[in-house]
């Protein structure tokens, strides 16, 4: 669904994205270390999660770890998005953080539980890998080393490393 702003719609991995998690997984020799896979409950998560998981990885499953929900806007590409509504729209683009989309999650509501998840996760066991979202990664970037969340980029299937995941 290139090009989709998923948010949370719990969409499953097209034919590429299970291709790109099997190459992705195939090529991490990061894992034999992690203590624990945390996931978010969304399709596409748990089945990337899959790729990665081995008999010694347990998977935990935390509803915090969820794509930032755009309420209306999840499914749609940014044409239609801009075409409904090309007021908020161009509000959104230039405030991301700062505008929220009614009927769907509040910015600060969802910092909130993506810094709730990231309290269970540095609680242990660690090291721990971490297969989410662009939203919740760029937060957990934010979080962990400060990172501004709008400038934050990841391919899809991207491995992102953090030191303190594993102190």
């Amino acid at each position: 669904m290139a090009g989709v702003i998923l948010g949370a719609a719990d969409v499953p991995l097209s034919v590429r994205g299970h291709w790109q998690a099997r190459a992705m997984a195939a090529g991490f020799e990061g894992l034999s270390g992690v203590q624990a896979v945390y996931a978010s409950p969304l399709r596409r998560s748990l089945q990337t999660a899959a790729y990665l998981l081995e008999p010694w990885h347990p998977l935990a499953v935390l509803d915090d770890l969820r794509e930032i929900s755009y309420g209306p806007w999840d499914g749609l590409t940014w044409e239609e998005i801009a075409a409904r509504d090309p007021d908020l729209a161009q509000r959104k683009v230039e405030d991301w953080l700062g505008v929220d989309v009614p009927g769907g999650e509040r910015w600060s509501e969802f910092q909130a539980r993506v810094a709730a998840a990231l309290a269970r996760i540095l609680a242990g066991p660690l090291p721990a890998a971490v297969v989410s979202h662009q939203g919740v990664n760029a937060h957990l970037a934010h979080l962990l080393g400060g990172e501004v969340e709008t400038g934050f980029l990841q391919d899809y299937c991207e491995i992102l490393s953090y030191a303190s995941l594993s102190d």
